[in-house]
């Protein structure tokens, strides 16, 4: 049933997306939450940008973790499902390829709804404030683009081979342990980043390599948390000072090591 009407929800979610962010834009104008909210003086900065950091409802309502964390993780999730089960309705069955995407994507949904709690202090929830950007990266963007691959394999499934090969390879090393540089953090100065891409990567992959649309989002997230790792740098830089300049001296590289 999703998926047949799969435009229709889309275009929902685009215009949900316009119509809350000019009641918060409203609201950060006429009743702020908070003492964190201010105005650039300029409308279209206002509106895209947004106002309010925390702008909520009540004392237990937060409506940028409502937007994010049920619309946009749970909407992603449920269109994972759909997907599926729209697959098995037309073919009695779900493709392994399809199989795989989906297990990956929930295991992530799964992984993120475990650690919640710690999501409060990542780069979107704690410095972003709610504007179009925000209310759209969050109600349209994560359900609707992070599930383009299963969209796709829906009408393009792939039978993947019955034996998966591997080659790895790993490396042990002694490592000083200065700010940050112990275990992981070690390696890349944001290396969280790297397992980031790796999931994405990994579950559009059994889409194989027929058509570039599948890749969008992974190409799309490489190039958006490149970008967050750099903000991150210039806040730490300014956090720590020096600090950071002796740990940036002994950790090179910012995601992969060896290559960013």
């Amino acid at each position: 049933m999703v998926y047949d009407i799969i435009g229709e929800i889309y275009s929902v979610l685009i215009c949900a997306t316009y119509i809350t962010t000019t009641l918060l834009y409203v609201k950060g104008h006429m009743a702020p939450c908070s003492s964190d909210w201010g105005s650039s003086g300029n409308v279209l900065g206002d509106f895209f940008w947004g106002m309010e950091l925390c702008p909520r409802l009540s004392s237990v309502f937060d409506i940028k973790v409502f937007m994010n964390y049920r619309l946009g993780i749970m909407g992603w999730a449920i269109l994972v499902i759909s997907f599926a089960i729209k697959q098995y309705e037309v073919q009695g069955r779900v493709s392994d390829s399809l199989m795989v995407s989906s297990l990956l994507m929930l295991m992530y949904i799964a992984k993120f709804f475990w650690m919640e709690a710690a999501f409060g202090c990542s780069m979107d929830i704690a410095h972003d404030r709610a504007g179009w950007f925000m209310t759209y990266t969050c109600v349209t963007w994560i359900p609707v683009v992070n599930s383009s691959v299963n969209l796709y394999l829906v009408t393009h499934p792939i039978q993947l081979g019955r034996r998966i090969q591997a080659r790895h390879q790993t490396e042990r090393g002694e490592r000083k342990s200065l700010l940050l540089t112990a275990g992981w953090w070690g390696l890349a100065r944001h290396i969280h980043y790297a397992p980031e891409i790796g999931a994405a990567f990994f579950w559009t992959l059994p889409a194989l390599f027929r058509h570039a649309m599948p890749y969008f989002y992974v190409t799309f997230l490489t190039a958006l948390l490149i970008d967050r790792a750099n903000r991150d740098d210039k806040y730490c830089r300014v956090k720590y000072h020096k600090h950071w300049e002796a740990y940036s001296k002994k950790v090179r590289y910012k995601v992969v090591p060896r290559v960013f």
